[in-house]
């Protein structure tokens, strides 16, 4: 898994690339752990190159967004594949967060 943050405004626009899963789960916790601590309020993940989440990738999600609720922050996530965004949708999680097809309609009111 790789992680990278781009700026847009006041979004912190994060691209994860590979797997969200139990093997990297401790290492995006730190993550994003690390951004919310160093001021992000506005996160947004941007799945275009997500392959894979688990129900351990998905509770370093939930996490995150309660963090970022408590600080009236936010983390939205964006772009995903087919396979992912069926995960959201059997999980529920696409009813927790702010889930959009294309990143410009997710920044749009961010």
């Amino acid at each position: 898994m790789e992680m990278n943050i781009r700026k847009s405004g006041a979004v912190d626009i994060v691209d994860i690339q590979g797997n969200l899963d139990t093997s990297t789960a401790l290492e995006a916790e730190n993550f994003f752990s690390s951004m919310i601590e160093e001021g992000a309020r506005r996160i947004l993940v941007n799945g275009t190159t997500l392959d894979y989440i688990s129900s351990a990738g998905l509770r370093i999600l939930l996490v995150s967004g309660k963090k970022l609720k408590e600080l009236e922050g936010e983390l939205r996530l964006t772009a995903l594949n087919e396979s992912v965004h069926e995960v959201f949708e059997i999980s529920g999680f696409d009813t927790i967060f702010n889930v959009t097809v294309t990143e410009a309609e997710a920044l749009r009111d961010f």
